[in-house]
C-alpha cells in the first residue's frame, strides 16, 4: 500500500521494498491512500513491474489510474506566470 505522498523522496525505500519480494508473487498496489505520486515513482513501479514479469511476479495496479495522478500533480506549463 502507498499512502501520503509517493514522490523521488521515497524512490529508495520503494525500491528496497519491491527488491524484497520473492518470485513468482502477485502484488496488488492499494492507492487509496494515496495522495500525490511523482513521475520518478511511477517510473520505479513500471520499471520493476517489467523486470519482475521475468521471475514470474506481477504488479496488480490501475495503471490509468495511477498515470492520471502523476499527470494531475504535472506544472501546468500552459498557463501563464504571474508577474
Amino acid at each position: 500500500e502507498l499512502d501520503g505522498a509517493a514522490t523521488f523522496l521515497k524512490v529508495p525505500a520503494i525500491a528496497q521494498a519491491l527488491e524484497a519480494v520473492p518470485s513468482n508473487t502477485r502484488l496488488r498496489l492499494s492507492m487509496d491512500q494515496l495522495q500525490h505520486v511523482d513521475q520518478a515513482c511511477f517510473e520505479l513501479l513500471r520499471d520493476w513491474s517489467r523486470s519482475a514479469a521475468s521471475c514470474g511476479s506481477e504488479l496488480v495496479v490501475d495503471w490509468a489510474q495511477l498515470r492520471r495522478r502523476v499527470e494531475a500533480h504535472r506544472p501546468d506549463t500552459d498557463r501563464p506566470q504571474a508577474a
